[in-house]
């Protein structure tokens, strides 16, 4: 699930190397006979210190597994403002639904993203900074475009999904300013190709927010997705009725209306079908005439 939230940095650990050494020989006093010999001291064991895991190479922590030069799918909002940490202030009026970035592979190893009037910046690993997940690393950071850029593998049913990543990039209007004055919320992935869903049969999506289970039901044959997504505006207690959600012809999307449980002007939602077999999906909610931008993703169940 990806919110408007603050990301914390966390502190990287160095590698200790432990070397030994050798000393030279000398001569004992004679031991008498019947004499036993005086026991050797026993050694303090050494500790050894278990070296830290080393951040994965971009190619094979943000590319999804892709080994060639490609595009990624992807949605996302973006807010102006100034600030920085707990300080950020957002510019009214300032949150568009289509900020027109773009995050592509370079193969053989190079992550880019673009930001319209920013440019576009390779991906470089900010320290071994990161946080584990089912013994996977989640959570990476890295220098990008005069700011910093986390990425992480979003967790459905305690699982780390497999196509889709999400992405939050805070920018500086300089390359010596602490304050940011953009963030961008995105989330991207290996999309389903064409005609590759089926025309007939059901399934259900599962998706996770604050350790609470949520399902879309996707008729393959009717071509419609029902269910239910959280209420965001005022938190999460409620349920936001999923309306008029269709599958796209070619099965590659999904979209439709969302009805507010307070009587607020109706949102939309849409999305992508993610994975080679529509394994997993992608999608961004809009709600409060777009005063409120949800990005989410789910995994098909079995």
């Amino acid at each position: 699930m990806i919110r408007m939230t603050r990301r914390e940095t966390l502190a990287g650990a160095g590698l200790i190397l432990l070397a030994g050494c050798g000393g030279g020989g000398s001569t004992s006093p004679p031991i008498s006979l019947g004499q036993a010999p005086a026991p050797s001291p026993t050694p303090t064991p050494t500790a050894t210190s278990t070296p830290p895991t080393p951040l994965p190479a971009v190619g094979s922590f943000g590319t999804l597994g892709a080994t060639t030069s490609q595009t990624f799918a992807t949605l996302g909002s973006s807010q102006r403002g100034k600030g920085s940490g707990w300080d950020f202030i957002l510019e009214e009026g300032s949150l568009t639904s289509q900020p027109g970035h773009t995050i592509r592979f370079a193969a053989p190893s190079s992550l880019l993203l673009m930001v319209p009037a920013i440019g576009e910046g390779e991906l470089v690993p900010r320290d071994n900074s990161g946080s584990l997940v089912n013994g996977e690393r989640a959570v990476a950071y890295f220098n990008v475009l005069g700011g910093i850029l986390t990425l992480s593998r979003p967790i459905v049913a305690e699982q780390l999904q497999k196509y889709v990543m999400q992405g939050y990039f805070a920018s500086a209007p300089n390359a010596n300013s602490t304050e940011t004055d953009l963030i961008l919320e995105f989330a991207y992935g290996i999309p389903t190709p064409p005609n590759v869903l089926p025309t007939s049969g059901a399934a259900d999506y599962q998706l996770t927010f604050n350790d609470n289970r949520f399902t879309f039901g996707a008729d393959f044959g009717a071509r419609t997705v029902t269910g239910g997504i959280p209420f965001f505006v005022n938190g999460p207690s409620q349920i936001t009725e999923l309306r008029d959600v269709t599958i796209s012809a070619d099965g590659t999307r999904f979209s439709g209306r969302l009805i507010p449980p307070d009587g607020s002007a109706e949102g939309t939602l849409q999305g992508l079908f993610m994975g080679p077999r529509g394994e997993e999906f992608l999608a961004q909610a809009v709600l409060k005439s777009g005063q409120s931008i949800v990005l989410f993703s789910g995994t098909r169940t079995p």
